[in-house]
């Protein structure tokens, strides 16, 4: 007899299998000691800050969220791929534009903070009040990647 499937179930699956390859060094290429584990492109730093916003857009319930999909593994495979450079410009200024924010507010970077100091910073950010456009350029940037890569086809 064949179980069901569900949709977050074999996300979840597909996740881990995701980690697991994105770990696996690639022959020849020095990997860079300032990178996150199972990155490419972000440093550990960067990837925690993904990771923390991440999560507050697709929080884990009954079934994982954001960071056990591994949303921060897809994001960086973006930065990483044909059109990265683009992109990898607007996180680097976007991620920082978040913590300088955070800093500013609450005397922490980003991961720093407790959820709703989280939510807080990302409510300004949307809105444009904290950063005007550009805050809320990288919010919904930051946004559709988190959803392209925690409901997209993996």
């Amino acid at each position: 007899m064949t179980e069901h499937v569900n949709r977050r179930r074999f996300l979840k699956s597909a996740a881990g299998s995701t980690v697991v390859l994105a770990s696996i060094p690639v022959l020849g290429v020095a990997s860079d000691p300032s990178l996150a584990k199972g990155c490419r492109v972000f440093t550990v730093a960067q990837a925690a800050t993904v990771e923390a916003i991440a999560v507050q857009f697709v929080p884990p319930d009954n079934d994982p969220g954001a960071k056990e999909a591994g949303v921060v593994f897809f994001i960086d495979g973006v930065l990483a791929g044909r059109f990265g450079k683009f992109f990898k410009d607007c996180y680097e200024r976007g991620l920082t534009t978040v913590d300088e924010v955070s800093s500013k507010r609450f005397g922490k970077n980003f991961v720093g903070l407790d959820h709703d100091q989280q939510v807080t910073i990302l409510k300004a950010l949307e809105s444009g009040e904290a950063a005007g456009d550009e805050g809320c350029n990288f919010f919904s940037l930051i946004l559709r990647h988190t959803m392209e890569g925690y409901y997209g086809d993996p």
